[in-house]
């Protein structure tokens, strides 16, 4: 170091770096640092700072020329070097590993396995990185200098196996023809060997013992195994010239049966059954001059007609093109799925004759059946594919709430209120303004409402008393679903969820809460009471007027009533009754009308749901 650093050369003193004082006639240092070493600068001035790799005579070619590295072996774990570098370091197992940023470490040079392979195996690089060999399985034999144990594949499904020195053609499309040496081994499972005679499969002694085999004399003929091997009459065959003898049931996993006559009919008895599955298909042709024929999917034609004397079932999509007759029931259970918004099954199509699209989806309803919900839907699909449900059949009308065989005028009204159930029976009254139903980019106005058949106003609860605002009186909430019932039959409407409607009756006979501070007789007028009525003062018909009660209530003395269950008719067609009975066994009472206490303009209140004809519309 001291040629380096102390060396003034040009043949001045130099300077040593002994025990004895410094003198110099000049000497300059500038910044120096503790702890740092010191060197001259250009100028010859002493400084202090680090040493850089030129400061040491001939370690930078020393380094870039280095002809070998040494690494010590360690199996502790490394640290992750920084983001774009990587860490080379040797293992006790005497290899040389690297070590990136992501914590990937390999082996670098030699190609290696992850396990231990087979002599005379095949290796393959490993599927998923490719960064090392595994064993394939395939082998290879040395004394035949063949390769076992391989399968062929054609568009990812078995064709070829060999496999423990069998061949077996898994499908009917190999085709081997020519003369075929097998040596030693063993054809099965074959299904066809196009141009293949017995005679040309031949063992490695060269002898052929198939070659006095059954040799069919047309493509189509079908035999058993017996017939095959000894060319036995006694053997099951079918000819297709009518001199079959085939017996029993007949089992084909997964090829096509083809059954054709000339002038006679192919058939099969009462006692037997044919069974088609999965993909596969029964294909009967019958010669008319023509390409007529039947095949599962099922085609009839009109030329030649099908006559189905027992039970039938389609698993698959059935095209009759021609009229169906059946002497006993058709059944249909599967289903194409559910339609629009869940609500019915795809179970029967009606195609128009003159598309190919539109037509009628009947099914039964999404959920299923029960001792009391079993609705019937109707489904239309258009030419472009769309499709809706416009109405269904309710499965009974006793069990449809909206279902009413008796006039009652009801309304489905636009209100702002959260509706809740105490609001049935209560009055509601016109704001004067409108709103109809709702639809997705329509107009909403007044104006627009105020229409020759449709004008429905939006209501609130009446807080007047003999108001003459009154519109009705609300029934109910409108569900989800928008629907009209004529009886069991129910049309679908389309409903927005911002929508709100609710039911007010406005005229026919129905129900309506009066309040108490009154006797009521049967056929006393009624009139607002804030949302509840009252009785009117007098018997003449005004605007005020909202209904005639059909009944008489005292608020102070309102009976009993024994509770009783319809049973059916008697002989004379009289009504049958029994009482409802307690756990106890006594009979069941109750009040005959349904009371309950409410809060009005700070008084407690009593309030009654009773009969009425509806008098405001």
């Amino acid at each position: 170091m001291a040629d380096k650093f102390l060396n003034t050369g040009k043949g001045e003193v130099n300077l040593t770096d002994g025990s004895v004082q410094i003198i110099a006639a000049s000497l300059g240092a500038v910044d120096l640092q503790a702890s740092k070493p010191v060197k001259t600068n250009a100028t010859k001035q002493l400084v202090s700072g680090d040493l850089d790799i030129t400061d040491i005579t001939n370690l930078q070619s020393e380094l870039i020329e280095k002809k070998e590295l040494s690494f010590y072996e360690d199996d502790s774990a490394r640290v992750n070097p920084p983001a774009g570098e990587l860490k080379l370091y040797a293992k006790t197992d005497k290899r040389l590993y690297k070590l990136n940023d992501l914590g990937d470490e390999k082996q670098v040079g030699n190609v290696y396995s992850t396990g231990t392979s087979t002599n005379n195996h095949l290796v393959v690089w490993q599927g998923g990185s490719g960064d090392h060999i595994q064993d394939s399985g395939i082998h290879y034999n040395s004394v035949t200098n063949a390769l076992e144990n391989v399968e062929v594949l054609q568009n990812g499904l078995d064709e070829i196996i060999l496999d423990g020195g069998n061949i077996q053609l898994i499908t009917s499309n190999i085709a081997m023809k020519g003369t075929t040496d097998f040596y030693s081994n063993n054809i099965t499972n074959v299904n066809t060997l196009n141009g293949i005679t017995p005679s040309s499969i031949i063992l490695d002694d060269g002898t052929t013992p198939m070659a006095a085999t059954y040799i069919p004399s047309v493509a189509q003929d079908v035999a058993t195994k017996q017939y095959v091997d000894d060319s036995s009459a006694s053997g099951d065959f079918l000819r297709i010239d009518g001199t079959s003898t085939m017996a029993g049931d007949l089992k084909m996993a997964d090829n096509n049966i083809e059954l054709t006559s000339g002038a006679n009919n192919s058939s099969i008895e009462p006692s037997a059954y044919l069974e088609i599955k999965d993909n596969n298909r029964v294909k009967l042709s019958k010669y008319t001059g023509g390409a007529n024929y039947y095949e599962f999917p099922l085609t009839l034609d009109p030329f030649d007609p099908a006559i189905f004397r027992n039970y039938v079932e389609f698993d698959y999509q059935t095209e009759f093109k021609s009229s169906v007759l059946t002497e006993s029931y058709l059944e249909v259970r599967g289903s194409q799925g559910l339609g629009p918004s869940n609500k019915g099954q795809k179970q029967l199509f009606i195609r128009h004759p003159n598309s190919t699209v539109s037509g009628w989806w009947l099914g039964g309803q999404a959920a299923t059946p029960s001792t009391s919900d079993n609705d019937f839907f109707f489904q239309v699909v258009y030419s472009d594919g769309s499709t809706h449900y416009p109405g269904f059949i309710s499965d009974s009308v006793n069990t449809n709430p909206v279902t009413q065989m008796n006039f009652t005028a009801q309304h489905r009204t636009y209100t702002e209120l959260k509706y809740d159930d105490d609001m049935v029976g209560k009055l509601m009254i016109a704001t004067g303004e409108y709103r109809n139903m709702l639809k997705l980019d329509a107009e909403v106005s007044t104006q627009a409402s105020i229409q020759i058949n449709d004008a429905h106003p939006i209501v609130i609860e009446c807080n007047e008393i003999a108001s003459k605002r009154v519109f009705g009186v609300c029934s109910g909430l409108e569900p989800e679903n928008r629907t009209w019932s004529s009886g069991a039959f129910n049309s679908i409407y389309e409903k927005n969820s911002a929508d709100n409607r609710v039911f007010v009756n406005g005229g026919g006979e129905g129900s309506i809460l009066v309040i108490d501070g009154q006797t009521y007789e049967n056929g006393d007028l009624l009139q607002s009471y804030y949302c509840y009525a009252s009785k009117q003062s007098d018997d003449i018909i005004r605007s005020s007027s909202v209904a005639k009660i059909t009944c008489s209530i005292d608020f102070d003395n309102i009976p009993m009533e024994d509770v009783r269950i319809f049973k059916g008719a008697d002989s004379n067609n009289n009504p049958i009754f029994e009482d409802m009975l307690n756990p106890d066994g006594s009979v069941k009472q109750q009040p005959r009308y349904s009371v309950r206490t409410i809060e009005l303009n700070g008084e407690t209140r009593r309030v009654a749901l009773v009969g009425c004809v509806y008098l405001m519309s």
